[in-house]
Parts: C-alpha cells; structure tokens; sequence
C-alpha cells in the first residue's frame, strides 16, 4: 500500500489508482491516508489528496551535500520561459535592440520525455518502517 510505481499501459491494475491529484475521502481509506496526509491535498477532515504526476518529473525528496533541500510534495519548475532578442538583460537589451524590450518568445525547457502511467497501490498490505 502506498507503493507508487508506472505502467506500460493506460490503465492501472486492479488495487491502485492512477496519479492524477485527485481527492479521496479519508473515511474509506484511512490506512493510505495515515501514509500520505494531506502532502497532495485535501482538508485533512473528510479528504486527502493523491499525487498528481501529470506533466511531471519525480525527484527524490530530501536534502544531500551542495543541493537545495526539496520536502516530500513539493513541486516546482516550468514547461516554458520566455526569452526577448539579445537576452533577458532589460538594460542591454534597450542599447543594442531599442523598442524591443516588450517583445518576447516563448520557448519550451523541457527535457526530452516517454509518457507513462504513474499508479499507487490503495489496497494490499500496510508497509512497516524499517
């Protein structure tokens, strides 16, 4: 329970759900909500949200040596950013492109990518800490 794994196919197997940050009622799963909380969402009360991996790149949460620490859910990046001729330095751009600095472009940041099913396990066995 709790596993997140992916899938070749567009369905996930019977025992999971897909991850599409859906909500779901903590009522009729109180032991995946005693795992995720309210991480992805909800009010914590009635509802508790699932991860939504659509669009997304995972990345281990955490903290090392030299890097940023990331908590578990949160999310970041953009698909886009936009760019204006000579650069995005408003001062250079005005000496050498006048009456250019409110034209801009967008372009695409993404890496290259395989879409897959990301699911996670809601019924089977509880797993213990080590």
């Amino acid at each position: 329970m709790g596993q997140i794994f992916q899938m070749g196919s567009n369905y996930c197997p019977r025992g999971s759900i897909p991850l599409n940050g859906q909500k779901m009622q903590i009522n009729s799963n109180q032991a995946l909500f005693s795992l995720l909380g309210t991480t992805y969402g909800g009010d914590g009360r009635t509802t508790f949200g699932i991860p939504d991996m659509r669009g997304r790149t995972p990345l281990q949460a955490g903290r090392g040596p030299g890097l940023s620490p990331i908590p578990l859910g949160q999310e970041g990046g953009q698909e886009t950013s936009s760019v204006r001729p000579g650069g995005n330095d408003a001062q250079v751009n005005n000496q050498l492109f006048p009456n250019t600095n409110k034209i801009s472009t967008s372009v695409a940041i993404r890496s290259p990518y395989l879409a897959i099913t990301y699911c996670i396990v809601t019924q089977g066995i509880y797993p213990s800490r080590n």
